[in-house]
């Protein structure tokens, strides 16, 4: 099994790496049948290496729980931006634009915009989801792939993950989930309370103690997109009721041109047997599992997770 090398840049942890930019900010003008939008990006960072293009998850987040990545800028620019429909973007009420395929469309803009010749993406959970289709179909100029905690099989999700996830949760708890989610009755106190379990086990580990990534994350968010492709109310992901229910992305994995780089917690929703069953698909690519993390890897072990992102960005930079 192939891993990224242990050079060591970050040693310890820096608190100003949860705090918020001071971003350099750029609206992107986006048209989709007709109707105009706007995107916000932040970038931070300068330096000589290639720049890094980070694709939040959700469906429905925001950059917020990413914004570790800053800490990445002393060598290169590092560029959040908040998909439509999230965080400081526009957002329509307009149910038919939350698809996958029109996301990456949005994605390629930003590209475009930007004016991104040579550059590195990543994307986490959803966000890996987006990465992946756009890579599949927009290679030019991508030196390399950074997928953390992915789902690119949702039916494999469902049909095992998931299953695995609920076992693991009391029968009264998950009484109480599908109750809500399902059947719309119940307690919201109590569903919270049932959902916490949950979080704590597979999603983040430091919760009910939220660090500043995740509350501004809340604060921004914006449930229409959620509602849509994962289920109405279901905060959970116990329960998938959107128009993602059906999606696989991970035959595009075996075409895949640039290199690629799959992680996830050893203990979290995308779990180390899934990401591995993409891995091995892969023809170019390198594995990591976050010891003790769940799928906020990023927040949970965030010393390991930007050494292990800048490891694999030099390193092929330098085969280009």
């Amino acid at each position: 099994m192939k891993k990224p090398k242990n050079k060591k840049k970050f040693q310890k942890f820096d608190s100003k790496w949860f705090e918020e930019p001071k971003f350099k900010k750029v609206k992107v003008k986006y048209s989709y049948k007709n109707k105009k939008y706007k995107l916000w990006c932040g970038k931070t960072g300068k330096g000589r290496k290639k720049p890094l293009l980070v694709l939040h998850g959700g469906p429905g987040g925001s950059h917020s729980n990413l914004v570790s990545l800053q800490a990445l800028g002393f060598e290169r620019e590092v560029i959040f931006f908040d998909q439509l429909g999230c965080g400081h973007s526009d957002k329509p009420d307009n149910k038919s634009l939350w698809i996958l395929d029109r996301y990456v469309d949005e994605v390629l803009e930003v590209v475009k915009h930007l004016h991104l010749d040579k550059y590195h993406l990543i994307g986490h959970s959803f966000g890996a989801m987006l990465a992946t289709v756009f890579a599949s179909k927009y290679s030019g100029g991508l030196m390399s792939l950074n997928l953390a905690s992915p789902i690119l099989n949702m039916p494999l999700y469902i049909n095992g993950t998931m299953l695995k996830l609920r076992k693991a949760l009391s029968p009264e708890c998950i009484k109480i989930i599908d109750d809500f989610e399902l059947r719309n009755i119940g307690s919201s106190k109590k569903y919270e309370e049932a959902v916490g379990e949950h979080i704590k086990r597979h999603i983040c580990k430091l919760y009910p103690n939220l660090p500043k990534p995740l509350t501004r994350l809340k604060h921004l968010y914006y449930p229409q997109v959620h509602d849509e492709m994962i289920g109405q109310n279901c905060m959970s992901e116990l329960n998938i009721l959107g128009n993602l229910k059906e999606t696989d992305v991970s035959p595009l994995i075996e075409e895949m041109k640039p290199p690629i780089l799959f992680s996830c917690g050893d203990h979290e929703c995308c779990p180390p047997k899934d990401v591995k069953t993409y891995y091995k698909a892969a023809s170019n690519a390198e594995l990591h599992i976050f010891k003790d993390c769940r799928h906020m890897t990023m927040l949970e072990s965030p010393v390991e997770f930007l050494n292990v992102a800048r490891n694999f960005m030099v390193k092929h930079e330098k085969t280009k």
